[in-house]
């Protein structure tokens, strides 16, 4: 078991404000299958996954942002010769949703096989 050693946390006393762990986690996230029929593998604050074509996503979330200007970040891999993928917004986002290119190395689109997001910002 992990323990997390909060002394003279801020203010002097031992204990994290809710604020602090509130503030510093994800409020949507998703693992899926970006091949062929995609899937999701596993999620929270996602409603669904729109496949827009080779290696172009969007993460649909169930809970909306109060902005746009949340903090999207993601990784994955894909089964191709340099077995990397790198992810880059392809739209302005939405309090709604989030539209992701994922892209080989040498930036061309691929499917991801793990494609994995995560948001953090205010809800509405």
């Amino acid at each position: 078991m992990s323990t997390i050693n909060a002394q003279n946390y801020g203010d002097g006393t031992d204990s994290v404000p809710a604020s602090a762990v509130l503030e510093g986690t994800a409020k949507a996230w998703v693992n899926f299958n970006g091949t062929g029929t995609i899937a999701t593998r596993d999620s929270y604050n996602t409603s669904s996954i729109t496949d827009n074509g080779v290696g172009d996503y969007t993460v649909n979330f169930t809970d909306t942002f109060a902005t746009g200007d949340y903090s999207m970040s993601g990784m994955g891999s894909a089964v191709t010769t340099d077995g990397r993928n790198l992810f880059e917004g392809f739209t302005a986002r939405t309090t709604g949703a989030y539209r992701l290119l994922s892209t080989s190395g040498s930036s061309v689109l691929n499917d991801g096989t793990y494609v994995n997001v995560s948001a953090h910002g205010d809800l509405a």
